[in-house]
């Protein structure tokens, strides 16, 4: 089973896709970087509660 950092940027990538939207459109509609929705989404860090509700 994979570490929950890990699925949840597995889910966020899928949802992206789903949506049509690349990292960058992404990142502007959440008010971070493109690079934290990377390092999300390769499970390297975490977001905040706030981030996912």
């Amino acid at each position: 089973m994979l570490p929950l950092s890990e699925r949840f940027g597995e889910r966020l990538r899928n949802e992206r896709i789903r949506l049509c939207l690349t990292q960058e459109e992404l990142a502007n509609k959440a008010g971070v970087r493109p690079l934290t929705i990377i390092q999300y989404e390769k499970g390297k860090s975490s977001p905040p509660v706030k981030f996912i509700y």
